[in-house]
């Protein structure tokens, strides 16, 4: 029987805001003939510098794709980026402006789907719901990138914690909660096929009666060129350095690290932490009453592979995770690592890191206390660590995707 031959599909790919991996994701469909054009909220091109637009956008990857593929809706970033930085007594009209930003730029993407017409949207979570309806109108495959757990998974975990009566961030305020679970069951339910970059993701889904069918898992790439050849060579200078990498704030578990870092029995510490300071954490008192911690604010790549290659132990105690991509870069560049149990889908418990069973003061310094008493078992995770993540290069994670594509496309099983 001959095989039917296939053109490559012509993919249309929407988000407004810039996210980690989005654009390895993109490049991979250019390079493989199938990107039509990927709106987005801001991006550099030839002619279009981030520079010169918004100096605060940054963007650690090193994708190139073709500018002529890209629509740049630059005004409504402004406006989206410049918002969320109001402060805090303005959080309300933040969220209004941010939500009219979304709203406008899928109504502009939705116009142009109809005059181009692809033949797959992709489209990442939050804002697809709109994207997908006229996509199915276009007789359209759609593909949604899911970078989060499911929304409703963290409301509900996080009233959970609330009526226990620990004190948690809501994050958000009712109104957009309530609009982030109608728009993620919108989405689930118009997508044909959601990429998951965890199987922790996966369960959140699964949880909430979300087909396991459409679920694939992808996990994402992760970058190689962080740390040393010899982990053995590490700096040396009788400090032993704990490192945290992400957002600043309570659902990331930073409050409780400092917590455990300053009831550490043992000297000659450090706590490094990197980042974006949300404001719910008094760094500065902090580091008052304990000199040891240093906060050095968001470093970009090449700075923040000079912390990593002279840190010892990486600590990422996070409440809500969904890929826990730091996690991957610290275990890439040879570290020793601790990390909760939703940013653990990477590790192999006892030999490529800790998982800690739970997120308290006690669990994470008594890891820590673990990991700094026993210097070969840290060595020795370090190592096993660093080849465990040899193999989840970016090229790799594009060829995946292309792979999965193509097959469903062509309406073909999955490996």
């Amino acid at each position: 029987m001959i095989e039917p031959v296939y053109e490559n599909p012509k993919v249309l790919v929407s988000n407004l805001t810039v996210i980690g991996h989005l654009p390895y994701l993109v490049e991979a469909l250019d390079k493989s003939d199938m990107l039509l054009q990927w709106d987005v909220g801001a991006y550099p091109t030839d002619t279009f510098s981030l520079a010169s637009f918004v100096p605060r956008i940054k963007h650690r990857n090193t994708a190139k794709i073709d500018g002529n593929k890209i629509c740049n809706h630059t005004g409504l970033e402004l406006i989206r980026s410049a918002s969320a930085r109001l402060p805090k007594q303005l959080f309300n009209i933040s969220e209004q402006i941010r939500l009219a930003c979304i709203d406008q730029f899928s109504a502009s993407v939705e116009r142009k789907m109809k005059r181009i017409r692809p033949d797959i949207v992709i489209g990442t979570n939050y804002g697809a719901s709109r994207l997908f309806q006229t996509a199915k109108s276009l007789n359209a495959m759609t593909i949604l990138s899911q970078r989060t757990l499911f929304y409703e998974a963290v409301y509900d975990d996080l009233n959970q914690r609330a009526t226990q009566g620990i004190d948690v961030d809501m994050m958000w305020s009712e109104l957009l909660w309530q609009r982030l679970i109608e728009g993620s069951h919108a989405e689930a339910d118009l997508a044909d096929y959601i990429l998951c970059p965890s199987n922790n993701v996966i369960d959140s889904f699964v949880q909430y009666g979300i087909p396991k069918e459409k679920l694939i898992l992808l996990p994402y790439g992760v970058d190689n060129d962080f740390g040393h050849d010899d982990i053995v060579s590490r700096p040396d200078d009788g400090k032993l350095r704990i490192l945290f990498v992400g957002r600043i704030s309570r659902t990331k578990g930073v409050d409780i690290l400092i917590e455990a870092f300053n009831n550490l029995s043992l000297p000659n510490n450090e706590l490094i932490l990197v980042g974006r300071d949300c404001g719910e954490i008094d760094l500065e008192e902090s580091q008052k009453r304990n000199r040891n911690i240093q906060y050095l604010g968001w470093l970009p790549k090449s700075a923040l592979g000079e912390v990593y290659r002279s840190s010892d132990i990486f600590v990422f105690p996070s409440i809500y995770e969904g890929a826990g991509r730091v996690v991957d870069e610290a275990m890439s560049a040879g570290l020793a690592v601790i990390a909760s149990k939703p940013a653990s889908d990477g590790i192999i418990d006892g030999k490529t890191g800790m998982v800690l069973p739970e997120v308290d003061e006690y669990t994470v310094r008594s890891k820590i206390e673990y990991l700094v008493l026993q210097n070969g078992i840290r060595r020795n995770m370090a190592v096993a660590a660093k080849a465990s993540m040899q193999e989840r290069s970016w090229g790799n994670y594009q060829q995946k995707l292309t792979d999965i594509i193509l097959q469903i496309y062509c309406k073909k099983e999955l490996p």
